[in-house]
Order: C-alpha cells, then sequence, then structure tokens
C-alpha cells in the first residue's frame, strides 16, 4: 500500500490496517537460530489445543464481545466458526486452524507464503495483499 490508498487516515480495523504477516516467518528464523525440536514436535500442544479445542473463559468471551461492539457487523468469528454466543465453558475448537498449522509443521515456512494459506489471504483481502508482499517478508 502506499499512501495514495488512503482518504485522510489509515483505518484502525480490517486488512487494510494490517501488516504484512510475519509470525511464521519468525517462527522458522528463530527456529533456524536456537530451535531443537522438530516443528511437528513444537506445533504439536497448539494443534491438540485447536483441534480438542479449549473451555472459553472470560477473557476469552470478553475479547469477543469487545470485537463486536467496535466492529458489530464483523463476521469474523463466524468465518473461525466460533459462536459469539458462548458462555464459560464452551468448548472452543478451531478445526481449521489445526489443519493449517499441522500443513506448517510438515511443509514449512513456504506453505504460509506460497501454498494455500498465502493464496486465501490473497483471496479474503480482494488483492490487498499480493504474492510480492509475501515475498519481500
Amino acid at each position: 500500500a502506499t499512501i495514495n490508498h488512503f482518504q485522510s487516515e489509515i483505518p484502525l480495523r480490517g486488512f487494510k490496517s494490517a501488516t504484512v504477516p510475519g509470525l511464521v516467518s519468525t517462527w522458522f528464523a528463530a527456529h533456524e537460530k536456537h530451535g531443537r525440536l522438530a516443528f511437528e514436535e513444537l506445533l504439536a500442544p497448539a494443534i491438540e489445543l485447536a483441534e480438542a479445542g479449549f473451555p472459553a473463559n472470560e477473557g476469552f468471551i470478553g475479547r469477543i464481545q469487545y470485537h463486536l461492539t467496535e466492529a458489530p457487523d464483523t463476521k469474523l468469528f463466524e468465518q473461525l466458526g466460533i459462536s459469539v454466543k458462548l458462555a464459560i465453558g464452551d468448548l472452543v475448537q478451531q478445526p481449521n486452524l489445526a489443519k493449517s498449522l499441522r500443513a506448517i509443521a510438515k511443509e514449512g515456512r513456504e506453505y504460509f507464503y506460497k501454498g494455500a494459506i498465502a493464496k486465501a489471504l490473497f483471496e479474503s483481502t480482494n488483492g490487498w495483499f499480493d504474492q510480492k508482499d509475501l515475498d519481500k517478508h
């Protein structure tokens, strides 16, 4: 994006307020320098939590409610498969996150930056992010 993409300010929410995703790249850079375990082993606990689920707590529910007050028309939680009517103790499962983490663990950094996740990012942002953006990260 350039300054020409914004009328008067950068929005506070939505994909136009985001930077190129760098977390996965950071995982791999840290692992290359300091890692000893295989990525499958490192990500196994997160995959298990995403797949089997975790009980919603007050903080998790509060963050959802806050997000809804800020963006009442959001479809984010629906797209993630997370109910906005959670009660404390309700199970939160994220099978798509588990699938993504499993693929990243198995296929590596490139799965995120050049594979199916990258393509989904391009589609979900209507091309705001593109392959050149991810290649430069």
